[in-house]
């Protein structure tokens, strides 16, 4: 093979290194964690706390309503008692007690809408859970594939690596140096000769040149794009 072919084999192992390099980066992902069972855990979390702020909230408004029916069960019995005989005095309990029940007539509507909502919020907070748990069961079921996705990809870029380390030894450093330079420059780097064109920026050969690349024991370069042409 000539010196250019090398090249473009050394090109071929790169690519399947750097290939393999971004799938075993997803395997590894996948394997760090999961970013919609991680949207699921924080939806989980969210509805627990707005399920435990509901739960509050009814607690409070119980505590108040009863505070209420405490002062109303009092005052009925001071009105029919017999322990208050002053009229005047009557008369502004039992009209506390009116406007009381009609607070408590009130405040048991917003406890009820207080309860519903309570309820709702438990029902997200169990759903979310359902969805978190039913991920983390795939996952668990799945990890082992993964982890052996990742294995062999480690496997496969260390032959691709050791490879590459064999041919470039066998390289003159020149030629090495070329293709390194190229390779962060332009992508592909090496290009095949296409219909007496530059298989990279497509510019015409005259026939020199395609002599030149096809009999040229160095490797040859196209003059537009600067990359190495194999023939």
């Amino acid at each position: 093979m000539s010196r250019g072919g090398d090249l473009l084999r050394l090109q071929e192992i790169d690519a399947r290194v750097v290939h393999d390099t971004a799938r075993l980066r997803d395997a590894e992902a996948a394997i760090a964690g999961d970013p919609e069972l991680e949207r699921r855990r924080r939806q989980a979390r969210k509805a627990h706390r707005e399920q435990t702020a509901a739960e509050d909230s009814v607690a409070t408004a119980e505590k108040h309503v009863e505070g209420l029916r405490q002062r109303a069960r009092e005052l009925d019995r001071h009105l029919y008692g017999g322990s208050v005989r002053n009229p005047q005095e009557l008369l502004g309990m039992q009209h506390e007690l009116e406007a009381l029940r009609q607070r408590i007539d009130v405040e048991d509507d917003r406890l009820l809408e207080l309860m519903q909502a309570a309820e709702s919020a438990a029902a997200r907070e169990r759903d979310a859970n359902g969805a978190t748990v039913e991920l983390e069961q795939v996952r668990a079921g799945r990890a082992g594939e993964v982890l052996e996705r990742a294995a062999a990809l480690r496997a496969a870029i260390d032959q691709h690596e050791r490879e590459r380390a064999e041919l470039a030894a066998t390289q003159q450093a020149t030629d090495l140096a070329l293709y390194e330079r190229l390779r962060r420059r332009v992508q592909p780097a090496v290009v095949h000769l296409t219909a007496d064109s530059c298989g990279g920026c497509h510019i015409p050969f005259a026939n020199s040149e395609v002599r030149h690349i096809r009999l040229a024991g160095e490797p040859a370069q196209c003059s537009g794009c600067d990359r190495i042409v194999v023939s």
